[in-house]
């Protein structure tokens, strides 16, 4: 390999560029493909049967794509002619919103009640009535009565309300979602100049869909600039040379069109998670063009010549960048074990990215270095004149630097059981996003945000009038309303024992159910020549469909709810009727718990396969046992640090140790090549050590700085899952980093240095010869 890329640099150049200038136009145009999604069900698999089912009760009922608005009067009053003349008015142009299906508020509320012993169903807030105030308390104080409209359309003080407009959303989301999004944002804006007396706050799964959209967008805004103003800054200052900064860039940006032009071929989706591949890329492209980058400015320096330096640099850094490269490669791969397509996507998407930097880095990376004019000797990376002065004090207090280390791992490792796989799914978005700061006020104010939906079967058409399934269903709907984090349960039943109840007298013992098919059947026929009931029950009336209404909370205690009514369910239901509760909020309560234990899988698997190359390619078993034990110990402490600080592990930090498996074992492999080159020059582990310090340890530090520094950049991010992310990754490899520079050669000087000479053992004449002839540059 190594002739081959000789060949290239220093005889057949232009073929690279060709090469390079191919690719680029290839992945240009399938650039122009990719697009982001605004759907979050891209986080779920479609075979999943839980997504499966998810989507069978919208294509049924129709009523889980939402958008509405919350509407709360500074008055404090819901039932005043201005406040009510604001909701009539959305309740109006809301059925012109696109894709609108229905719109539910309290001026159009269907209000059952008995009128000299004949049932009505009807607005009691007509549009062409003029109520006076005596008429709208007495409207107030009966919608206050009514459970289905309380948490449902009004508060509990009637306070505020909230008007609903239900979605049939086309086949293809992408953009229906944004067009619904927009169009609700107007409005909202335009009832806030017209009625300045009234707050206004969108609501609905639409803006949940759409944030993670805007949460992509944001990132690649602004991260993406900024990461790469944060290289090339860093990089300025720690290698002092201008032109490797540029050289560098043009190898990452490469690296990045390359990995988002063909994944356009292959998919044009861009989600939140993918959102997050380009700022890895450019961070970790960085890399292998410093390693080789810092090595021919330090020959160069020393005196080299140009192309002398830079055959050198190859050979010594091409083993290297293609180990960590090839390891990195097949740590993102193993993404694909994620249950999540999304997560899968990213990782794909990355190793692609780290491919096309190892590529270009040994094949056209020399040849631009090539294109440079013969620079004078120039001084040496900043960091090199620090770098014998490592290791000297390494070797002299290795004893130390291991028993310090051996005390520190069982405290720090003790956090790692402080973990938790959990998730907060409403603090994915920090505060910047409306809707984060409105499903906290509905969660205050109404019913809570999260919903999870029962599809239960009657068994035969019409038999959802059957008195035995309409106690079971309100038996049902009774428990859950006794479960703690349950506030509202919308079921069908409910409808049934307010008309018997209104048919009644409305005499309190009359609120039941019929104890008859024939009675049932008739309320259900009245109800549906007076309003619509498809968001309830099916057109065959053969199912209906029970909501309830949670507030919020994680996914533990989600998934823990859904268990125990599925159980009740299994339990003292008709077999026909066990269903499984779903919904958005239990999809991604899933997709955290199975992702978690599935990256775990894929992390194991990861760490085996790199182990094993790493150990072939180095050829020496206990430097590959060296190898597994300073890139598994650095992951282990992070989650160990992450335990003490955060302890929740969600969809995003559970993908730290497979991601951070693929770039510490970098700065590893860099420094056991070395040392071991540097052993079978001189036969002598000092002499290795300081080897391998001042070939590797530069680039090694200077690479880690910068991921440190690019995945800390993070913390601007809006979406919580990438700062996460990004935080435990940086505190990852800042521990790795503390691991190969003290720990590995500690570790190895012990190994290989007991037994040798005094003089082979302090080194120290030498290091100080060398050390002033680096100050001296």
């Amino acid at each position: 390999m190594l002739n081959l890329i000789y060949t290239i640099a220093f005889r057949q150049q232009k073929y690279a560029h060709l090469v390079v200038a191919m690719l680029l136009l290839i992945a240009g145009f399938g650039m122009t493909k990719l697009w982001v999604t605004v759907d979050a069900t891209v986080f779920f698999s479609d075979t999943d049967p839980v997504v499966e089912e998810y989507n069978a009760i919208g294509e049924k009922y129709g009523e889980i794509k939402t958008v509405g608005l919350m509407i709360a009067p500074k008055s404090g009053n819901i039932f005043d002619a201005s406040t009510l003349a604001a909701i009539r008015e959305f309740s109006e142009e809301g059925a012109t919103i696109p894709y609108s299906s229905r719109v539910t508020s309290i001026t159009n509320y269907n209000y059952i009640f008995d009128d000299d012993g004949e049932l009505h169903i009807d607005a009691l807030l007509d549009g062409d009535i003029a109520h006076d105030d005596a008429q709208l308390d007495e409207i107030r104080s009966l919608y206050l009565q009514d459970a289905l409209a309380v948490k449902g359309l009004i508060s509990t003080t009637g306070h505020v309300s909230v008007s609903v407009v239900a979605l049939t959303m086309p086949e293809d989301p992408r953009a229906a979602i944004t067009d619904v999004f927009q169009v609700i944002s107007e409005i909202e804006r335009r009832y806030s100049e017209k009625y300045p007396q009234i707050e206004f706050r969108k609501v609905g799964t639409i803006t949940g869909e759409y944030a993670f959209a805007e949460s992509t967008e944001r990132d690649m805004r602004s991260l993406i600039p900024l990461s790469t103003l944060l290289i090339v800054v860093m990089m300025a200052v720690l290698m002092r040379s201008l032109s490797a900064v540029g050289l560098t860039l043009m190898v990452i940006f490469v690296s990045d069109i390359i990995a988002f032009g063909f994944k356009g071929y292959v998919s044009g989706v861009v989600s939140p998670m993918t959102g997050f591949a380009p700022s890895v890329i450019l961070t970790i492209a960085v890399a292998d063009c410093i390693h080789l980058l810092t090595s021919y400015l330090k020959l160069v320096s020393d005196g080299m010549d140009r192309d002398q330096a830079l055959r050198e640099s190859l050979r010594l850094n091409y083993k290297a960048i293609s180990l960590t490269s090839i390891t990195t490669v097949i740590g993102f791969l193993c993404f694909n074990f994620s249950s999540s397509p999304a997560i899968r996507d990213m990782g794909n998407v990355v190793a692609l990215g780290v491919f096309s930097a190892w590529m270009l880095t040994l094949f056209w990376l020399p040849t631009l270095i090539r294109l440079l004019p013969q620079s004078r000797r120039q001084s040496a990376p900043l960091l090199s004149l620090l770098m014998p002065k490592m290791a000297r004090f390494v070797m002299k207090y290795n004893l130390i630097i291991l028993i310090v280390t051996a005390i520190s791992l069982p405290f720090i490792l003790y956090g790692a059981t402080k973990n938790v796989i959990n998730e907060v799914f409403i603090e994915m978005f920090d505060d910047s996003y409306s809707m984060k700061r409105n499903a906290t006020f509905y969660n205050r104010e109404f019913s809570g945000p999260e919903r999870l939906f029962f599809d239960l079967y009657a068994g035969e058409k019409g038999g959802i009038n059957n008195p035995e399934y309409l106690q079971t269903v309100d038996d049902f709907s009774n428990w859950l309303r006794q479960q703690p984090l349950v506030t509202k349960v919308d079921a069908y039943p409910d409808l049934i024992k307010k008309m018997h109840y209104s048919m009644n007298g409305e005499e309190k013992d009359k609120y039941a159910l019929p104890q008859d098919r024939e009675t049932s059947a008739q309320y259900l026929l009245f109800y549906e020549m007076s309003a619509d009931a498809s968001n309830v029950i099916s057109d065959e009336h053969d199912y209906t469909r029970v909501a309830a209404h949670i507030e919020l909370t994680d996914s533990n205690a989600l998934l823990q709810l859904k268990q125990d009514a599925d159980g009740w369910l299994a339990e003292n239901a008709a077999a026909q009727m066990s269903a499984q509760g779903v919904s958005m909020d239990v999809l991604f309560a899933l997709t955290a718990r199975s992702n978690s234990e599935s990256m775990f899988f894929g992390t194991l698997v990861a760490l085996v396969l790199i182990s094993l190359v790493v150990t072939f390619a180095i050829g020496n078993t206990r430097l590959g046992m060296v190898s597994v034990l300073t890139n598994l110990l650095p992951i282990l402490l992070a989650y160990g640090v992450w335990g003490y600080m955060n302890g929740m592990i969600g969809l995003s930090v559970a993908m730290v140790a497979t991601l951070s498996m693929g770039i510490v074992v970098d700065d590893t492999i860099h420094f056991l090549t070395k040392f071991q080159d540097g052993l079978k020059k001189n036969g002598s582990a000092t002499e290795a050590i300081y080897f391998a310090f001042e070939n590797a340890g530069n680039a090694i530090t200077v690479t880690s700085l910068i991921f440190i520094s690019s995945f800390t950049l993070f913390l601007i991010s809006n979406y919580v899952p990438n700062t996460t992310m990004g935080i435990l990754t940086a505190i990852t490899i800042a521990i790795a980093l503390i691991f190969d520079l003290l720990f590995l050669p500690a570790f190895l000087y012990r190994l290989y240095g007991l037994g040798q000479s005094s003089k082979e053992v302090s080194g120290e004449d030498e290091l100080d010869v060398k050390i002033a002839e680096l100050e001296a540059n």
